[in-house]
């Protein structure tokens, strides 16, 4: 009886970086669903990678469908290696690069200060007090070590690093991710528009419930009110105006 293939493609070595002396590879590919696709560095970094924080359910990025799979014929294909870090010891850092088409718009990266276009941005999913960040801050309150990719045609994709360690987005040139742990697994998901992919990231990661109709109302917020006399003098303003508002944040000095 022949053996089951693979679920996972393996690719042979591509690259040498001659400046940090590391092996380039474009790693072993599964399909976790149409146009969905998880990359790992190789198949022992697949076996050894730590379950899924990311995913609603965990055991799913572990569930490749048992179909061959070209690389050579994705559209994204992702490079992994290891590079030297101070921060991660001897060890060094686990490296992921995606190029780009000329014309290619990024976004996401998370909760990040500055424009909603990340072209050019470096940001940290790093997470410590954001206390008077500025627009280059590299890291607000959460991680997502996410990049949505709009090509020039409109067409899409989406890249999720795949790991809790400290982490790096670098969109300079392309897509980076460096990571101070080991190698982990990188989702990719091709759309043919950005809400498509988007569709298919909330496949993975799970929807929200619908909001209250009150939450998605009009929110006044700012630095802080005080004291209460001072809130509700705000919230009879818009009354008196007849301007709709649900909500009132008190940020500070509640």
């Amino acid at each position: 009886m022949p053996a089951r293939p693979s679920p996972f493609a393996a690719i042979a070595l591509v690259a040498l970086v001659a400046a940090a002396g590391h092996a380039q590879t474009v790693g072993v590919v599964g399909v976790l669903g149409d146009g969905i696709y998880r990359w790992d560095a190789s198949e022992a970094a697949r076996g050894a990678a730590v379950p899924s924080m990311s995913f609603e359910n965990p055991a799913s990025r572990e569930q490749t469908r048992e179909i061959a799979v070209d690389p050579a014929g994705l559209a994204t294909r992702p490079r992994f290696q290891r590079e030297p870090g101070e921060q991660a010891g001897e060890g060094g850092r686990a490296r992921v690069e995606i190029d780009i088409a000329p014309g290619t718009s990024l976004y996401g990266t998370g909760q990040a200060a500055g424009p909603l276009l990340r072209n050019g941005r470096v940001t940290e999913c790093w997470n410590t007090d954001a206390y008077g960040y500025q627009d280059d801050a590299p890291s607000l309150y959460t991680s997502h070590p996410w990049v949505l990719a709009v090509r020039a045609d409109g067409t899409a994709f989406g890249v999720l690093a795949d790991t809790t360690y400290r982490c790096e987005i670098d969109l300079r040139d392309g897509i980076v991710f460096r990571a101070d742990g080991p190698e982990f697994p990188v989702i990719v998901i091709e759309g043919a528009s950005p809400q498509e992919v988007m569709v298919g990231l909330g496949s993975l990661m799970g929807t929200i419930a619908m909001p209250p109709r009150w939450a998605i109302g009009y929110h006044q917020c700012r630095y802080s009110y005080n004291p209460e006399s001072r809130v509700r003098e705000v919230a009879q303003g818009f009354r008196d105006r007849n301007i709709p508002a649900d909500v009132i944040w008190m940020d500070i000095d509640y």
